[in-house]
Order: structure tokens, then C-alpha cells, then sequence
């Protein structure tokens, strides 16, 4: 009777430990569930359904905790973020094409270009913020036809001399110093107080600077550009054109002067020393 008993203990306790077991293993990838979702937070829920965000949690030494933190602050940016891994050093062995070297009118560029959207300005990328930046290379670029300036070096010639914000972006009240830093020229003709504008742009300026030849560049406040500079590169009458550094499809649009003068606040007349 007594061995039946313990017979009876021991299973009892074989399938004790069994179902502790069985829990266990049960509750282990549970665990580096909730670790991987604690962890990655909105990557780990995307990383369920897209290659992109399951590629960033898989290979996290290929991301700076910078450019992670770009995403959970803008989470509409994964193919931004997902993309930094294979082209984070592009702006190592960047150059312009020949094209952009002896373009007959100023050569458009853009802020999500790999050659340099990656490189950082203040706390953030030159992809966020870099519409002056790219607007003064475009300017260097037409009007000296030398490569040796690129977005790069004038977010380091701009922080140098304190031109570049906390949150990135350059001052416009600098735009002057930095040109001189940059081997141009500009004036600076303001149609603001802060951010009230108070004046008005005169469309006979704007003519009379792009006929010169010099590089017209304009700080633009508003609901149709954002804080924004652009390239103004011609005109055909009434109708302008432009270099948008964060969008083709305005710089492929043809623009009046009103629709442009609501919200401009600055013009640089930009020119080589």
C-alpha cells in the first residue's frame, strides 16, 4: 500500500513539474515579447507587418540612438530611419554632378538627397531642416561653379559662427556672415519684425536681382511654405520659378509674384565676392 502511495506522490509530482515546465517554456517567449515590445515600442508593433521596422530591430548596430530617436519623435519617417543604415556615409564620398557644376541657371537641390540628408545640423538632420543650407550650396554652386562647397560645410561654416539653432535650421539674421564665410556676398533686404510681417516686397527687386546675375534666396513664413527658404531662379513676366530644397513639385510649378509675396519676410541678394 505504501509503495502504491509513493508510486501515486511520485507521478503526482512528475506531472507537477511537467506542468511547471510546460509553464514555463510557455511563458519565455511571452517574456522577450514584452522585452522586444518595451524595448522597441512603435518599431516593435510596425516590425509585425513591415520588413523595414522588423530590418531596424534585427540589426540595431547599423542605427545611432540618434536617428532612432528621429523616429519615435516622427514615426512617419521609417523609410527615412530604415534607409540610414545603408547610406549614413554617402556624404563620405559625395560629389555634384557636372550638371549641377555648370548649370546655366542655379541647380536644384534637395534636402532628402542621400549625399548629405543624413549628415546633422543643431539637434537635427539636414533632411529636417536644411532649406538654407541647401539654398546657400545651390547659390555657391551657380555662382562660383567650384564643387569644394557642399551642405555639409556650410552647416559646419554655420556653427562655427553660431548660425545654426537649437533645433537645426539656420538664422536668417546670419545669412549675411555666413556668405561673407563662405566666399559671397549678400544683402539683406527685410520685410519683418520677428515673425510680424510689416513691409512689402517689391517685384521690381526681385527682377532687378535675378537680371543681375547675382542669386536670389528668400526666407519664407506661411501656410504655403512653412518656416522655409527657397531659391527664386527666374521669371517669365509676372510668373516666377523657383528651387524648392524640400519639395519638386513646387519647383516644377510656376508661381505669381502675390502668391510668393504673402509669405516672404526676407530677400538676400547673393552675389560672389
Amino acid at each position: 500500500m505504501k509503495n502504491l502511495i509513493d508510486k501515486k506522490n511520485a507521478v503526482t509530482v512528475s506531472i507537477v513539474f511537467v506542468v511547471i515546465l510546460a509553464a514555463m517554456l510557455f511563458m519565455i517567449p511571452i517574456q522577450r515579447q514584452n522585452e522586444f515590445r518595451a524595448k522597441w515600442g512603435k518599431l516593435a508593433e510596425l516590425a509585425q507587418t513591415d520588413e523595414r521596422a522588423k530590418f531596424i530591430t534585427e540589426n540595431e548596430d547599423l542605427y545611432s540612438e540618434r536617428i532612432l530617436q528621429f523616429f519615435y519623435e516622427t514615426p512617419d519617417q521609417l523609410d527615412f530611419v530604415y534607409n540610414y543604415a545603408f547610406h549614413k556615409n554617402d556624404n563620405l564620398t559625395m560629389s555634384f554632378t557636372d550638371e549641377e557644376l555648370n548649370s546655366k541657371t542655379v541647380p536644384a537641390l534637395y534636402m532628402d538627397d542621400y549625399r548629405w540628408c543624413y549628415q546633422p545640423m543643431g539637434n537635427a538632420y539636414i533632411r529636417q531642416n536644411g532649406c538654407a543650407t541647401l539654398s546657400l550650396t545651390m547659390a555657391y554652386l551657380y555662382l562660383t561653379g567650384d564643387g569644394d562647397v557642399n551642405p555639409h560645410s556650410v552647416v559646419l561654416a554655420a556653427e562655427a559662427i553660431g548660425a545654426v539653432g537649437p533645433i537645426g535650421g539656420i538664422d536668417g539674421e546670419k545669412v549675411d556672415e555666413l556668405c561673407l564665410e563662405l566666399g559671397l556676398r549678400s544683402k539683406t533686404y527685410s520685410f519683418c519684425s520677428g515673425r510680424e510681417k510689416t513691409s512689402h516686397a517689391d517685384v521690381v527687386l526681385l527682377k532687378e536681382i535675378i537680371d543681375s546675375g547675382d542669386v536670389l534666396m528668400a526666407i519664407m513664413i506661411g501656410d504655403t511654405f512653412g518656416d522655409h527658404a527657397i531659391i527664386i531662379t527666374g521669371y517669365d513676366g509676372n510668373d516666377f520659378t523657383i528651387n524648392d530644397p524640400a519639395s519638386r513639385e513646387k519647383t516644377a510649378k510656376k508661381w505669381s509674384f502675390e502668391e510668393l509675396e504673402a509669405d516672404m519676410f526676407y530677400v538676400y541678394d547673393i552675389s560672389k565676392k
